[in-house]
C-alpha cells in the first residue's frame, strides 16, 4: 500500500513528460524531412504529425492538472491543450470515414504530410485520441454517484490501447489496423505513449473513483489489488504459449487443448487464492468485532463509574462546602461584636475558599459532561452569538473604558449551545485580562484563508498577555499563567473551550507577547463545509 501511495504521483509525472517530449520530436523529424521514428522501411504505421500534437497537447494538460485546484490560468491552459488534443482526435476520425479527404496530417504539420497518402487515418488513432482529449476535460468533474467520467473514458482509451498492443505482440495486424479499405493503422509509439497517458489521468486523481478503490484498505482494495493484473497478464501470457506451440508445429487440436487446460489452471489457482484472502480477512473482522464489543461494554462500565463519580461529587462533596460557608457566614453576621479583625479576616478567607472550591467542582463536572454531551450540528449564526455573551458579560465591563471591534462573522455548523461556552470563556478572558490596560480593546474577528470550507475565528485584547514559552499549558486542566492574586479563574475555562473545538473536528491555538495582550484562534466548518 504504501509503495502504491508514492509510486501513483510519478505515474503522472513520468506520463506527462514524455508525452509533452514525443509530439516536438516527431514534428522536427517532419519539418527536416528524417524518417518518422517508427521507420518506414519496416512496413509499420508510423507516429503521424496529428498523433504527435494530439500526444503533446495531452501531456501538457496533464502536467499542469497533476495537482489539484491550479490557478486560473493554469486551469484555461490546461483545458485549452485539452480540448485541442480532443479536436485532433476527432479530426483523424473524421478524416478516416472521409477517406482522408481532409489531409488532417498536412494541415496540422504544414510540411511533408503523411508518409502514405493512399491510406486512411488511423480510426484506433483517432478514437483514443479523442477519448483520451475528453478525460483530460472531464477530470475533475464528480459526479454524486458512481466513477468520475474522466476516469471511465480514460479506461476505455486504455482498453481500446491494450488491444493494440496485444496485435502487436501476437503479429496480429487486424488489432491496429483496418484492412477494408485500407487504414495506416496505429504506431507502436502512439500505443504506448496513449497507455501511459490513460494510466496518467487514472492516477491524477488518487483519492476518488476507481484509485481510491485500488489503495482502500479494506477487503475490496485487497481484492482489486490481487486480481487487476490477471486480465491482463493471463491472456496475454496463454497467448504467447499459444503462438510458441503454433511456432513449433504442434497439432492445433493438442493446442486448443493446452490453452483451456492453461486457463483453467491459473483461473482455478487464482479463485482460491482469493479465497483463502477473503476467509482470512472474514476471521480478522470476526475478531475485530468481538474485540470491539468488549471494548464497548468496557467503556460503558467506565461511564456508569464516571456518573456515579459526578453524582458523588456533586451531591456529596458540595454539601459539606455549603456548611462551612454557612457557617463561616453565621460566625461573621452572629459574633461580629465578640471576634477580633483578625479572626474576621480568617473567616473571610474560608469563605472565599470555599466558594472557589465550589466553582471548581461546577467547572470540573461541566469539563467532565462535554465527553458525554452529544453534538446538535445545526447553523450558527455566530455573530448573534457573540453579542449575546458580550451582553452576558456586561457587568465585567462596567466602570471600564473598553473598546469592542465585532467584525461581521459569517455563520458555522455546530452545537450552538457548546460553541456559546466556547464565545463566553474566551471573551470572558479577553476582558478579565484587560483589566489593567487603560483603554482596553477587544477585537473579534474571522478569517476564511485556511482550507476549504473551514472558518477561523479569533479574539484579541491588549491585555498583560503572556510568554509562549508556556502556551503548551494554556489548555490544560486548572493550568494557570498567572498568579490567582492578579486574576481570578479556575483554570477550566481554556480547557473547555479545547474540547468543544475537538469535538466539532476543528483546531485551536494561541498567539500572545507579555505586555502586548494575547490572541487566541479557533477553526470550526463553515455553513455547507465538508465533514
Amino acid at each position: 500500500m504504501p509503495f502504491f501511495r508514492r509510486a501513483i504521483p510519478a505515474v503522472t509525472l513520468v506520463a506527462s513528460l514524455a508525452a509533452s517530449a514525443a509530439g516536438p520530436v516527431v514534428l522536427l523529424g517532419v519539418w527536416l524531412d528524417r524518417p518518422y521514428p517508427d521507420g518506414v522501411a519496416s512496413g509499420r504505421p508510423q507516429l503521424t504529425p496529428a498523433a504527435a500534437i494530439a500526444l503533446t497537447l495531452a501531456g501538457v494538460a496533464l502536467g499542469i492538472q497533476r495537482r489539484e485546484a491550479p490557478s486560473r490560468t493554469r486551469r484555461l491552459v490546461a483545458g485549452a491543450c485539452a480540448a485541442g488534443a480532443t479536436l485532433v482526435g476527432l479530426l483523424i476520425l473524421v478524416d478516416h470515414f472521409a477517406y482522408g479527404t481532409l489531409r488532417t496530417d498536412r494541415f496540422l504539420a504544414g510540411a511533408g504530410g503523411t508518409p502514405n497518402d493512399a491510406v486512411l487515418p488511423s480510426f484506433h488513432t483517432g478514437l483514443t485520441l479523442l477519448l483520451l482529449g475528453s478525460a483530460l476535460l472531464t477530470l475533475d468533474v464528480r459526479p454524486r454517484r458512481g466513477p468520475p467520467p474522466g476516469q471511465c473514458l480514460a479506461l476505455l482509451a486504455g482498453h481500446a490501447v491494450f488491444l493494440v498492443l496485444t496485435g502487436y505482440a501476437f503479429g496480429v495486424p487486424a488489432a491496429y489496423r483496418i484492412t477494408s479499405p485500407p487504414d495506416a493503422g496505429m504506431a507502436l509509439g502512439t500505443a504506448l505513449l496513449g497507455g501511459l497517458l490513460c494510466a496518467g489521468v487514472l492516477c491524477a486523481r488518487p483519492d476518488t473513483g476507481f484509485p481510491a478503490v485500488f489503495l482502500s484498505s479494506g477487503g475490496g482494495g485487497v481484492l482489486v489489488r490481487r486480481l487487476l493484473l490477471a486480465p491482463i497478464l493471463v491472456p496475454v501470457a496463454v497467448g504467447g504459449l499459444r503462438l510458441a506451440l503454433r511456432g513449433a508445429g504442434v497439432d492445433s487440436e493438442l493446442i486448443g487443448w493446452v490453452f483451456g487446460l492453461a486457463y483453467f489452471v491459473v483461473f482455478t489457482s487464482l479463485f482460491w487464492w482469493v479465497a483463502a484472502t477473503v476467509f482470512r480477512a472474514e476471521g480478522g473482522r470476526a475478531r475485530a468485532e468481538a474485540g470491539l464489543r468488549e471494548a464497548n461494554a468496557q467503556l460503558a462500565a467506565a461511564n456508569q463509574e464516571l456518573e456515579a463519580f459526578s453524582y458523588s461529587v456533586s451531591h456529596d462533596l458540595r454539601a459539606p462546602l455549603r456548611s462551612i460557608d454557612g457557617f463561616s457566614r453565621i460566625l461573621l453576621e452572629d459574633f461580629a461584636g465578640s471576634l477580633p479583625d483578625e479572626a474576621k479576616e480568617y473567616l473571610q478567607d474560608v469563605r472565599a475558599s470555599a466558594r472557589h472550591m465550589g466553582q471548581l467542582v461546577d467547572d470540573l463536572l461541566a469539563f467532565a459532561r462535554l465527553s458525554r454531551q452529544p453534538i446538535r450540528a445545526q447553523q450558527v449564526r455566530t455573530g448573534e452569538v457573540v453579542r449575546q455573551c458580550l451582553e452576558e458579560l456586561r457587568a465585567e465591563r462596567e466602570g471600564r473604558q473598553v473598546e469592542l471591534v465585532v467584525a461581521d462573522l459569517p455563520p458555522c455548523t455546530g452545537d450552538a449551545a457548546l460553541l456559546k461556552q466556547v464565545w463566553v470563556n474566551l471573551l470572558a478572558n479577553a476582558l478579565k485580562y484587560s483589566r489593567k490596560a487603560a483603554a482596553a480593546r477587544v477585537e473579534v474577528g474571522f478569517s476564511t484563508a485556511g482550507e476549504a470550507g473551514e472558518v477561523t475565528y479569533f479574539v484579541r485584547d491588549n491585555g498583560v498577555g503572556f510568554d509562549m514559552r508556556y502556551a503548551h499549558k494554556l489548555f490544560g486542566v486548572f493550568q494557570r499563567l498567572h498568579r490567582a492574586e492578579e486574576f481570578e479563574g479556575t483554570g477550566v475555562g481554556l480547557a473547555i473551550v479545547q474540547r468543544v473545538v475537538h469535538r466539532h473536528g476543528g483546531r485551536v491555538w494561541a498567539d500572545a507577547r507579555p505586555g502586548e495582550g494575547a490572541t487566541f484562534f479557533f477553526t470550526l466548518r463553515g455553513v455547507g463545509g465538508g465533514q
